[in-house]
């Protein structure tokens, strides 16, 4: 049984804004990492003597990127669209960082850079002022929940198995499921 499989047909629920607001993030992103920010962005990436440490924050400038961009145009980009667009923003470092021959992440390691870019995205939105507090604490007791029922494991494998379609509603439901609200701080 295909757990992924399941999750995908049980999704009916991904509007067509979300999955848009998802695949212009991850572009945005993969323009920032392969475009002209490349050598400054893999040089971050092989600095320091903690691979994880260097993913988390090389992510995080990514995504702030991104987001920061998306509010220059007075676009609002839903925390759960964030969340899951950024997870797949570490992974593909992750992966370059594996062909470069700097680290080869396993899943629990990112599962502990996930939690690290959290970390250290509400750190910065906090300096910048512009945290949601109270829809903060919600995504993160969300993923407390979920990291304690197994759902976060779940979650991650279902990124990691599928690149675009509907990952933002799986990860959503899945989360929704595990918690029984959805998220919504980290981004607005």
């Amino acid at each position: 049984m295909n757990p992924v499989a399941n999750t995908q047909q049980a999704q009916p629920n991904v509007s067509p804004e979300e999955q848009q607001q998802y695949e212009a993030f991850v572009d945005a992103a993969l323009q920032i990492i392969y475009g002209d920010s490349f050598d400054d962005i893999f040089n971050r990436l092989r600095s320091g003597d903690d691979p994880a440490e260097n993913l988390a924050h090389t992510a995080v400038e990514v995504i702030r990127r991104v987001d920061l961009s998306a509010r220059d145009r007075n676009q609002q980009i839903p925390g759960d669209v964030m969340l899951h667009a950024g997870i797949e923003v570490i992974e593909e470092l992750a992966d370059r960082m594996k062909d470069l021959g700097i680290h080869d992440f396993g899943d629990e390691e990112l599962e502990i850079v996930t939690y690290r870019a959290l970390d250290l995205y509400r750190d910065k939105e906090i300096e910048a002022g512009e945290l949601n507090q109270e829809g903060a604490q919600e995504d993160w007791r969300a993923l407390q929940q979920a990291n304690e029922t197994g759902e976060l494991d779940q979650m991650m494998q279902q990124v990691q198995g599928q690149s675009g379609g509907s990952i933002p509603g799986a990860l959503s439901q899945a989360q929704t499921a595990a918690t029984g609200h959805k998220a919504g701080g980290l981004g607005q």
